[in-house]
């Protein structure tokens, strides 16, 4: 489900979305931050800081993913360097109780994408892997490594007769489904000719 964010945040590169699973909602929302550090970076950030703390002030988990394009934060300790830019990222951070887990460079030796969440158990077993495009001819490969987690949005808890089920039609036998498709044209076909048989005798016995 989309989140309309108000006017005021349209210029930012935020997008959010509410996920319902059969126990349990969870918001995602994405964010990327350009690498800037001048007086716009920090009313860019100031904005961000507080359309985050909008949209994750809900009473269901919130996990905030992207590009922040802040270099400098050691997450071990979340110490950082003092400027506004950091010092408004790192306060969010606490008042909103996120845990980071992002624990891998995810572009030359620095964290920049990073994995937040307001509850340390609905995010698990998250890694780093290769950029998007790394082994492909067709597309020229991401400049950032590609962030992998788990969500733990609920939804394997779903009773069995509330699952629904898709039909995989792109590794269909189409060879053994013509053959049964066949078989069952013919089958109608003989059935038919018998039945018309059947009404046939029975009409020139009357």
């Amino acid at each position: 489900m989309n989140v309309t964010l108000p006017e005021t945040f349209r210029d930012l590169e935020i997008v959010a979305i509410d996920i319902i699973g059969c126990n349990i909602k969870c918001r995602i929302i994405n964010v990327y931050r350009p690498p800037c550090s001048d007086t716009t970076a920090i009313t860019v950030m100031m904005d961000i800081v507080e359309c985050l703390r909008m949209l994750s002030t809900v009473t269901f988990p919130s996990t905030i993913v992207g590009d922040f394009n802040l270099p400098y934060i050691d997450w071990n300790d979340l110490s950082a360097p003092s400027d506004r830019i950091y010092s408004a990222f790192i306060e969010f951070v606490n008042d909103m109780g996120m845990s980071q887990f992002v624990t891998a460079p995810t572009r030359g030796e620095h964290v920049l994408d990073l994995v937040l969440a307001n509850d340390a158990y609905v995010v698990s077993n998250c890694w780093v892997e290769s950029p998007f495009g790394f082994n492909s001819s067709k597309s020229k490969a991401s400049d950032h490594n590609m962030m992998c987690f788990n969500l733990q949005c609920g939804v394997s808890s779903c009773p069995m007769d509330d699952q629904l089920t898709y039909r995989d039609f792109n590794n269909v036998n189409y060879a053994a489904l013509m053959s049964i498709c066949c078989q069952l044209i013919g089958r109608l076909f003989w059935l038919t000719v018998v039945m018309l048989i059947h009404t046939g005798i029975i009409s020139w016995m009357s």
